[in-house]
């Protein structure tokens, strides 16, 4: 029995992924249309500052990236414009000042 559980769950191949590996894994395989049909006819025609979608898959990364609290999830997806995108968020590129620099000098 103990052979069968290893063959079906094969954890070696999900720990050798790196994490945004794993959120795709996770994302691709929950089970959340419902929920996420749910979410979007609560909100109606409110403001749609941010789509619920990118909101549900950032919570997602937060349980799989292990975040503590949503102000570490805040601060990755600020600085990690792979995961911020993987989301479903926009990124938008640095704004370069007409002289040609980013300001930062």
């Amino acid at each position: 029995m103990t052979q069968i559980a290893a063959a079906l769950f094969a954890w070696d191949a999900v720990e050798a992924r790196s994490d945004l590996e794993r959120f795709y894994l996770v994302r691709g395989h929950l089970p959340d249309r419902d929920l996420i049909a749910a979410l979007e006819a609560k909100r109606g025609l409110s403001r749609d500052d941010y789509p619920v979608i990118p909101k549900w898959n950032a919570i997602i990364a937060g349980v799989v990236f292990q975040h503590e609290s949503i102000e570490l999830l805040q601060r990755e997806l600020s600085r990690n414009p792979s995961l911020l995108q993987a989301c479903g968020f926009n990124v938008l590129p640095l704004q370069k000042k007409a002289g040609g620099t980013t300001g930062e000098e």
